[in-house]
């Protein structure tokens, strides 16, 4: 394959910007709701302006909020606090319509489903340590730095809003070069161009870029419209939403079009989204991809994603649809489950709003599992060593999973599993296909003989991850998947144990039939 080279280009956008304003009020906002009431249901959205400032949206909550306080003490942290900066939350005109959210919309979400209808994705690459893009990573160092020097006051005649751009030259390996970097910033008229220009390459351009350098002479392109003196709301309005790719991935990774500020997790807009990110980063860290769009889709009020996806752009290492498969069985998708993965009842939105949601290690959702990583690897049989052509065989896949299975039945030091219902017809239907050698052998399958119109089955597979629902809606399941799948779970630490329950119409409940724990 020729060695293609292109140019790609992200940017990012200050906290001063405008829009970004807007996006810190509506989690500002949502903070101050989930601070007392982590059940509220908060959908906040503000707009902002030449002194006014309209902040709107729906909110179900026990909460007592003052939404004109709080916005008022995030502006002056800010900076918008006097004429000259572009606003001045001292004499603006605020006000706030913030109403109940409607009553349909709130049901739908009671049994943990989805807020609403809509696509997320998430994306991953190999191209910095924390698996963003080098783009919109650059891009989101530079207006940070401008940030810090003008709240420390290195350079006092910097002021709030602030936008950066950069270009990056790939190959079919990755980043080649930085090429051009465009820097706008807002000042005041105490500094000249020149030497605005010679301080922004000489305080922010060249310590964030001293190893490109040495490649490529970037081209730095400083305030090209000439002086910036008139910004942030006065020179722009700003609008909750209206920078989702900065938000994002710089326009590395399509975007489903919901915006994250303002909305509390049970929007998928913003809960899934974090997810995807989730499952593409653990996909390029486990090394079974190089790079990878993650694409969940969701209808209102289910739970259940009506679709996954994973774009590899030719990078995967493995069986895709087995991948694809996996992520049920690894990762949380349903909005509950992602919810508790992550501790989203909190009040820790603010910090997302500014610099990039996916661009802080220690956001729940960018954190790395090392168990995780490690099942990826051994249920996809990747050897980090191998071409990408070596893709795990049916057959590695039931020889892999009767040995994992027979060492599971030898070591007391396993755990506890659980599985939904696949079928309804007689467990005994199923046992050749679900279950390995190894367990057959060490269960009676008289056992299990059921009615034909049994509406259970007796056999439960799960983790300590919870129980697996997903998993009823692959169909069809493929000989030996199910177990290899489990198996190799076992083996990896995923999973910890088993028990056999059987349904126990009178009492109502399972009764544990056959079970091996710690």
């Amino acid at each position: 394959m020729s060695n293609h080279t292109y140019q790609f280009t992200s940017e990012s956008v200050s906290a001063g910007h405008p829009d970004k304003v807007a996006d810190q009020l509506s989690d500002a906002i949502l903070d101050a709701y989930l601070a007392q009431d982590p059940n509220a249901k908060v959908a906040c959205e503000c707009l902002i302006t030449t002194q006014k400032l309209l902040i709107a949206g729906e909110v179900t909550s026990t909460a007592k909020v003052d939404a004109i306080a709080i916005a008022q003490e995030v502006l002056d942290r800010i900076g918008y606090n006097n004429d000259a900066v572009g606003f001045n939350w001292h004499t603006a005109e605020i006000r706030n319509v913030i109403h109940a959210q409607s009553p349909e919309i709130h049901n739908s979400v009671i049994d943990g489903g989805a807020g609403d209808q809509g696509i997320m994705f998430g994306h991953a690459c190999s191209d910095t340590r924390d698996y963003n893009p080098l783009a919109i990573t650059l891009s989101h160092q530079i207006v940070r730095n401008l940030h810090y020097l003008r709240e420390t006051q290195f350079l006092p005649w910097l002021r709030p809003d602030a936008k950066a751009q950069v270009t990056i030259t790939y190959d079919n390996n990755g980043p080649v070069s930085v090429d051009k970097v465009v820097v706008s910033t807002q000042h005041d008229e105490s500094i000249d161009q020149p030497t605005l220009r010679a301080s922004i390459i000489h305080h922010v351009l060249e310590p964030l870029l001293r190893d490109w350098i040495k490649i490529k002479q970037p081209e730095y392109i400083i305030n090209p419209s000439g002086s910036f003196l008139i910004g942030g709301p006065h020179g722009d309005t700003g609008l909750t939403g209206r920078k989702i790719v900065v938000d994002t991935y710089g326009g590395s990774c399509p975007h489903g079009g919901g915006a994250f500020s303002g909305k509390d997790p049970s929007k998928v807009d913003r809960s899934a989204a974090y997810a995807s990110r989730y499952i593409a980063k653990h996909l390029v860290a486990s090394g079974v991809v190089r790079k990878c769009n993650v694409q969940l889709s969701y209808a209102i009020g289910l739970a259940e994603p009506t679709s996954i996806h994973i774009e590899s752009f030719g990078t995967h290492r493995c069986d895709l649809k087995l991948l694809e498969r996996t992520i049920y069985a690894l990762f949380p998708v349903q909005p509950l489950a992602i919810i508790e993965a992550f501790g989203l009842k909190r009040p820790i939105y603010l910090a997302t709003a500014t610099y990039g949601h996916f661009s802080n290690s220690d956001y729940p959702w960018e954190v790395l599992d090392d168990v995780k990583i490690n099942a990826l690897r051994a249920i996809t049989g990747v050897n980090l060593d191998a071409p990408n052509k070596d893709l795990p065989s049916q057959q590695f896949a039931n020889d892999s999973a009767k040995q994992c299975f027979n060492r599971f039945l030898e070591d007391s030091e396993f755990g506890h599993l659980k599985m939904k219902w696949l079928s309804k017809k007689p467990f005994s239907a199923y046992l050749p296909f679900h279950v390995p050698d190894g367990l057959v052998q060490a269960v009676d399958k008289e056992e299990f003989d059921l009615r034909e119109d049994s509406e259970r089955l007796p056999i439960f597979l799960g983790s300590q991850f919870g129980y697996f629902p997903s998993l009823k809606s692959i169909e069809p399941i493929p000989d030996g998947y199910l177990h290899f799948l489990l198996a190799k779970s076992m083996l990896s630490g995923l999973v910890s144990g088993l028990s056999l329950r059987r349904w126990d119409a009178g009492q109502r409940q399972f009764q544990i039939v056959k079970e091996w724990k710690r």
